[in-house]
């Protein structure tokens, strides 16, 4: 190969390495105030992310954590700005503590029990349980490897097969599944 085509290939590859790293981190918003999907980390710290271990859950678009709070319609969750450890992050008995992008999980909510997804009048889909329900995942896009709590994260529910994202609705707490809030493809993931 001679040298002109050596170097019209490196700029392409170059390129290609360029528009990959934008993509991962597209942060587009849509008039409900949905941004990218991985609008979610668990603290603050350069941690592991690991089963068991006493975390906050942050929104990024509102910069806010997720508490238990009492309402009138769908599930008893709301904002704080005063972040506290009222998230526990469970993996199924006997599988590794260290929670990696698509190991499923389930999450507890101090106060409430653990979320599960389930079809309801107002508000998101999701009610208590008692007990863990392991339908929970968490993607960060191409990177692969070790979570950390302070990574951007997407948090994906199996049952529904949807993301859920910081999205303004009329009753319930401000969260949607991805494609009820943004059917224009707007919210962007790459996985």
């Amino acid at each position: 190969m001679n040298t002109g085509k050596r170097i019209v290939a490196r700029i392409v590859l170059l390129l290609i390495a360029v528009v990959l790293l934008l993509a991962s981190n597209v942060n587009t918003a849509s008039a409900d105030g949905a941004k990218a999907i991985q609008d979610w980390s668990f603290g603050s710290t350069h941690s592991v992310l690991t089963s068991g271990v006493a975390l906050y859950l942050k929104n990024y678009t509102i910069g806010k954590c997720l508490v238990y709070q009492q309402r009138e319609y769908g599930i008893n969750l709301g904002w704080t700005t005063n972040c506290q450890r009222n998230i526990l992050l469970v993996r199924p008995p006997g599988q590794s503590s260290t929670i990696l992008q698509g190991d499923m999980f389930a999450i507890y909510v101090n106060g409430g029990g653990y979320l599960r997804y389930k079809s309801r009048d107002y508000g998101i889909n999701l009610v208590w349980s008692s007990t863990p329900v392991y339908e929970w995942s968490i993607t960060r896009g191409i990177v692969q490897g070790v979570l950390y709590h302070n990574d951007r994260l997407a948090l994906q529910n199996r049952v529904a097969r949807d993301y859920m994202v910081y999205c303004e609705r009329k009753y319930g707490i401000n969260l949607r599944w991805m494609n009820d809030c943004d059917s224009g493809g707007l919210g962007v993931i790459i996985d």
